[in-house]
């Protein structure tokens, strides 16, 4: 689970991710999207499963 500080961080090293392939780039987006979703609405971004 991550709170707002923690998501802007993640978010961060999203965008300084190093390289990014074609094949990383919808994942990476749909996680950055995931992420500033959660922050509009104070929330958290919770991660489950294996």
């Amino acid at each position: 689970m991550f709170n707002a500080k923690q998501i802007k961080q993640l978010i961060v090293e999203i965008d300084q991710f190093p390289g990014t392939s074609s094949e990383l780039a919808a994942p990476l987006d749909a996680l950055r999207a995931a992420a500033q979703s959660a922050l509009a609405v104070d929330g958290y971004l919770w991660f489950s499963g294996d």
